[in-house]
């Protein structure tokens, strides 16, 4: 288990989360029910979040295509944990089950955010949500507070961008161009919303679509190569081809340059596969 402790928004409410990964192992779940029981009880009276994979489910109905009698022992024991740490197992939204075996039928709720009554009582509104699965064996899940809303998402851009051929121009003229009146942060506010727009539909004649144009590239090269082998090219054959050689150069950085900065962004979304190798 992590546990970590501290103040909440601008009222500073007192909070305790424990992030748990609990082992599939009965003796050792059972040492750390009594561990967390003992967590909870010398933080009673605040906001208690408990969560993570608790390897258990509390009944029968939280586990399908598997024996579930076998465990019924175990799944006894879960319960009597949650409701002797008086802790509020909220019902799960989006799905039944948080884990399902891969090509198997095989599917438990395993994965859950417990909490307190006193965090209860600060977000009336909280919920638990199973977002969508990726690769991973289980589905991510979700505490929000449905009263919160976290405005509109964000905008970002392409390291790349600023490399294409009059893209700084293109920013200036338009940001210069827009009339927004009222205080100061309002009209900033309003200006990046509107430049989103417009680097959008730049974005799709300068940097979308990037492998055609580079196999488009790789064609006209290919055809003045080819023609090199019968006879000298013409002067203003050659420039051509050198263009295209260029053209081709640029695009191919373009696309370094974006699959790298996905890279980065997709490995926080899909990089736990829950694989051997990333267990290891």
């Amino acid at each position: 288990m992590i546990s970590v402790e501290g103040e909440w928004g601008s009222d500073k409410k007192k909070i305790h989360i424990v992030n748990i990964y609990a082992p599939c192992e009965g003796r050792k779940k059972h040492e750390l029910w009594a561990a967390l029981s003992s967590r909870v009880r010398e933080k009673n009276g605040e906001s208690i979040c408990v969560l993570g994979d608790f390897n258990s489910i509390r009944n029968g109905e939280e586990r399908r295509g598997s024996a579930v009698n076998i465990r019924s022992e175990k799944a006894e024991e879960f319960d009597n944990f949650i409701t002797g740490a008086d802790l509020i197992d909220l019902p799960l939204h989006g799905s039944k089950f948080t884990w399902s075996r891969t090509g198997g039928s095989a599917r438990s709720r395993i994965d859950r955010f417990l909490i307190s009554e006193e965090w209860c009582i600060s977000w009336p509104s909280s919920s638990q949500w199973a977002l969508d699965k990726e690769l991973s064996d289980h589905r991510p899940i979700l505490l929000c507070d449905a009263t919160k809303k976290w405005g509109p998402k964000p905008f970002r851009m392409l390291n790349c961008w600023r490399k294409v051929e009059g893209y700084h121009d293109f920013v200036k003229e338009h940001w210069q161009g827009m009339n927004v009146e009222g205080w100061s942060m309002f009209v900033l506010k309003e200006k990046l919303k509107m430049i989103k727009g417009k680097l959008k539909e730049w974005h799709k004649s300068h940097t979308q679509n990037l492998e055609g144009k580079i196999k488009d590239a790789k064609e006209v090269i290919n055809k003045w190569e080819l023609k090199a082998e019968s006879t000298d090219l013409t002067i203003e054959e050659g420039n051509k081809k050198r263009e295209a050689v260029a053209e081709l150069y640029r695009l191919s950085n373009l696309n370094c340059s974006i699959q790298s900065q996905k890279s980065r962004v997709r490995w926080l979304k899909e990089g736990d596969a829950n694989s051997k190798y990333f267990h290891g």
